[in-house]
């Protein structure tokens, strides 16, 4: 190695400008320019600031996500076509416009999923009514997330985990006990609300169905130990705008009453608890405000019991031998 080259390597920045071969110093200084512009690249990644992608959280982000804030996680469940997604868009869509039920938006890490479920509801779609992208049963289950900051409290916010699943992977889980170990959300809800398609109770041939589905679902849950004492749910009869306008809603109404009433009656003393509710969260005609009822439905989502998280418990020592009894005995001061 050349005289010059060795100093430059040996002394660096320090013995730079002693070199005394010209064109060999031009060489080294350009490599180490080179070096330098590495570095410089690597600090600067190193002090960018990852953001979250938008998109839907799948079971791993949530993991994350409860690792820095605590929230609640809202299991949504029901049949296909029964107004999962819509439920969820319907109130991204109202604090894309104010605040909504006391609550004001105060962000959310999953703002580019929700603008894709909410694509075909908006002009720009070309659409002439509006629609929500169903879920697919080939999709694995996503959340979506809001965080709310109480409208009388700014300092006062709601994290909450919707989950999104389709609706066939609960049909199957009802029909077959093994597949009920793959609901992890139910599992780990902090309310479970169970969608009933208000669309299929004005149809006679459909109205027993629709009825009964809620029942096979919150025993199959039940019996699968999914579900129990310390579980708030909540049977939420959705698409009620259909019944509002059918000529013989007295008459579907009566049904959906005597329905809930027996659910109560079945399932209310093995639930911490059981409650109804009707919501349209889109009405194509217009006669129902957007999210009808939906922001009930949410205020009970925040307010609702939620048991404390057990603590974790220290594993027990093994005792070997007597320098392991040794310290058990000693004392620990300070």
């Amino acid at each position: 190695m050349p005289l010059s080259t060795r100093l430059f390597a040996e002394k660096d920045i320090e013995g730079a400008h002693m070199v005394t071969n010209i064109d060999e110093d031009v060489e080294v200084e350009e490599d180490a320019e080179e070096v330098n512009d590495v570095a410089s690249s690597d600090e600067e990644q190193d002090d960018r600031i990852r953001l979250a992608s938008g998109e839907a959280l799948d079971t791993g982000s949530v993991d994350q996500f409860l690792l820095k804030r605590d929230a609640r996680i809202i299991a949504i469940v029901g049949e296909q076509e029964s107004g999962k997604t819509t439920l969820i868009c319907s109130l991204y869509d109202r604090f894309c416009h104010d605040s909504f039920s006391g609550f004001s938006f105060a962000g959310s890490d999953t703002l580019v999923g929700f603008e894709r479920r909410m694509h075909y509801s908006r002009w720009i779609s070309g659409r002439s009514t509006p629609e929500t992208l169903r879920t697919s049963a080939s999709e694995s289950i996503q959340f979506y997330h809001l965080a709310l900051a109480d409208s009388n409290c700014s300092l006062c916010r709601t994290d909450l985990l919707l989950s999104d699943r389709a609706g066939e992977s609960y049909v199957a889980a009802r029909d077959n006990s093994d597949a009920l170990s793959g609901l992890i959300e139910v599992a780990k809800a902090d309310v479970l609300v169970f969608l009933r398609d208000g669309g299929r109770l004005v149809i006679p041939n459909q109205r027993a169905g629709a009825l009964y589905s809620a029942r096979q679902t919150l025993r199959a849950f039940l019996d699968g130990g999914l579900i129990g004492a310390d579980t708030a749910a909540q049977v939420v009869t959705t698409k009620y705008d259909l019944i509002l306008s059918d000529p013989d809603k007295e008459h579907v109404m009566g049904h959906l009453q005597n329905a809930n009433a027996k659910l109560y009656e079945s399932f209310g003393d093995r639930l911490a608890s059981l409650t109804f509710w009707d919501v349209a969260a889109r009405d194509p005609k217009g006669i129902l405000e957007p999210a009808w009822q939906v922001d009930q439905l949410l205020r009970s989502w925040t307010s609702a019991r939620v048991p404390p998280r057990a603590p974790c418990q220290p594993s027990q020592l093994r005792l070997i031998n007597e320098f392991d009894r040794l310290l058990v005995r000693t004392p620990l001061n300070g």
